[in-house]
């Protein structure tokens, strides 16, 4: 071999090395207690069938918890801002969509019983929030 081969051969074991560190080491993105504890809950505590809806679409360390949701428990969501893959479903798509943004606006005006009997009409099993709403419990509504 001459002192050129070597050269090549050298940086491409230096390069696929340093492609191993940055890539291949790391830790998946959902990573994190707090969101495993949820993907597992909804796994096992909830019916295969149920629809859960969220009032956020990022999570900590950028994570898109919805398609998360999706893939990792298998659940469906009920909008997200993921469009419809089926130009036919568009329509169905504007109108979950238009749903889900007057009950993600009742919340933050507080009116929780409001965005909770929507959340019911529109068969919506379970919504999943990290806002800490003061003197409201899930209770209240039952």
């Amino acid at each position: 071999m001459n002192s050129i081969q070597v050269s090549i051969y050298s940086f491409l074991i230096f390069f696929l090395i340093f492609l191993n560190i940055l890539f291949i080491q790391k830790e998946p993105i959902y990573d994190d207690i707090d969101l495993k504890e949820l993907l597992n809950f909804l796994e096992t505590q909830t019916d295969e069938n149920s629809i859960i809806q969220t009032d956020f679409e990022k999570y900590r360390k950028y994570v898109w918890i919805s398609p998360l949701i999706r893939i990792l428990p298998k659940r469906s969501i009920f909008i997200d801002n993921s469009y419809t893959f089926r130009l036919e479903d568009s329509e169905e798509w504007l109108i979950r969509k238009r749903k889900i943004q007057k009950i993600k606006k009742n919340i933050k005006l507080h009116k929780i019983k409001d965005a909770f009997c929507d959340l019911k009409m529109n068969k919506i099993d379970y919504f999943i929030s990290f806002k800490k709403i003061k003197g409201f419990f899930s209770t209240d509504l039952l």
